[in-house]
């Protein structure tokens, strides 16, 4: 359908052909119907009904080797003759999936978030090798820029996180006493869920959560403030963690059906009777 954009507008992030500032919704200019979008911290990012990837915004994010800002949407050269199927805009870094199951990342790695195995930044979308005989059908891009961390899925439900390992964001290990776990400089598989089938993760600002085909929500990293939708720690409230992925105890007998996150805190949406047959993740057979 159409896309309207709304906001600050310092770096053509609206995609509207200036940089004033807009107060009311207003049609963002693309060719063709528009079937998924994503907006980070200055850039945006839209997929048309071809599937094609078309970003406006900041310079050293949007994907298009000018460094120049892009103040009307235009397409993300480096992926123009492929087909994107989800992308995730976070604050200094972006991640895309295309039809063939690759995962493609840019942007700052000064944490490895990009996953390449250095701290390099990339202009454009690369491919992540290490992700390369996986079929990836989803990421996400941390909601902050500091400590940022990445993650996906593959198609066989499988959960995989990088990046900056503050506060156990990353759900690698069980440590609860050190303050910070381990940064992860490739993707590395999440073996607490090995008995989940993952169908969505997301990455936030220190803290992260899955979402299971079953509708079951798991929440893991900083517990700060309440986020996590965990009981804290009585008098620790500000280094209460959980460093591996843990059940949201309260929505027991309940399906959660979306999550979205920000830097502090999380959403979620049950589903309706009708949807609750349809939201399985397709078999891999």
């Amino acid at each position: 359908g159409t896309c309207y954009s709304v906001g600050f507008n310092k770096y053509g992030e609206l995609g509207l052909g200036h940089l004033k500032q807009e107060d009311k919704f207003t049609p963002v200019p693309l060719p063709n119907p528009v079937l998924n979008i994503s907006a980070g911290q200055h850039v945006s990012f839209f997929i048309d009904d071809q599937n094609k990837l078309y970003s406006c915004g900041l310079g050293i994010i949007h994907g298009n080797p000018s460094p120049d800002n892009q103040v009307s949407p235009l397409p993300v050269a480096k992926l123009a003759d492929k087909k994107v199927t989800s992308v995730s805009a976070g604050f200094v870094h972006c991640a895309a999936t295309t039809d063939d199951g690759k995962l493609y990342t840019w942007g700052s790695s000064t944490f490895y978030q990009l996953g390449h195995g250095t701290t390099k930044a990339e202009k454009e979308p690369k491919l992540v090798e290490s992700l390369k005989d996986k079929f990836i059908i989803q990421a996400s891009c941390t909601r902050s820029d500091k400590c940022s961390h990445s993650g996906c899925i593959d198609i066989e439900g499988k959960a995989y996180t990088w990046g900056s390992g503050k506060k156990g964001k990353l759900g690698h290990t069980t440590d609860k006493l050190h303050p910070n776990c381990k940064d992860e400089i490739y993707p590395r598989q999440i073996l607490a869920l090995n008995q989940e089938r993952v169908k969505e993760i997301i990455c936030a600002g220190l803290h992260s959560a899955v979402l299971t085909d079953e509708g079951k929500l798991y929440t893991f990293g900083c517990g700060s403030d309440g986020r996590l939708g965990h009981p804290e720690c009585e008098g620790h409230r500000y280094l209460y963690k959980e460093p591996i992925p843990r059940l949201i105890g309260t929505f027991s007998g309940k399906n959660v059906a979306a999550v979205a996150s920000s830097y502090y805190c999380l959403l979620y949406t049950s589903p309706s009777p009708r949807d609750l047959s349809t939201s399985r993740m397709p078999s891999s057979a």
